[in-house]
């Protein structure tokens, strides 16, 4: 990973912090001032995506923890979960993405 994209309130000493310590270069991605209605804005989408994968973990919907260990370990079992699903589904050599019939890889009838 070399690039890392972040909505507009991660500005500031994220940027400086990414650059030191983790040698990623980031991108914001803001809202023009401009913009008047709605309107998707760029690589968001992706931003928005991955938080509704790691939320489709029940122990994340709400953040009980009272360490932050506690939830950062929560966060990538449930990447790592979805990583891992993704791929075996992808790598069955019958399947394809989509041959699912707009179906959950969940949901799928073995």
């Amino acid at each position: 990973m070399q690039t890392v994209f972040a909505d507009g309130g991660y500005a500031g000493r994220l940027d400086a912090w990414a650059r030191a310590k983790a040698n990623l270069a980031l991108l914001i991605v803001r809202r023009p001032r401009t913009l008047a209605g709605f309107e998707p804005l760029p690589r968001r989408w992706v931003i928005e995506r991955s938080f509704a994968w790691l939320i489709k973990n029940r122990r994340l919907v709400r953040d009980f923890e009272q360490h932050p260990e506690t939830s950062e370990t929560l966060i990538t079992i449930a990447a790592a979960t979805t990583l891992i699903r993704r791929l075996h589904y992808c790598t069955e050599p019958s399947q394809t993405w989509g041959s699912r019939g707009g179906r959950s890889p969940r949901h799928r009838a073995d």
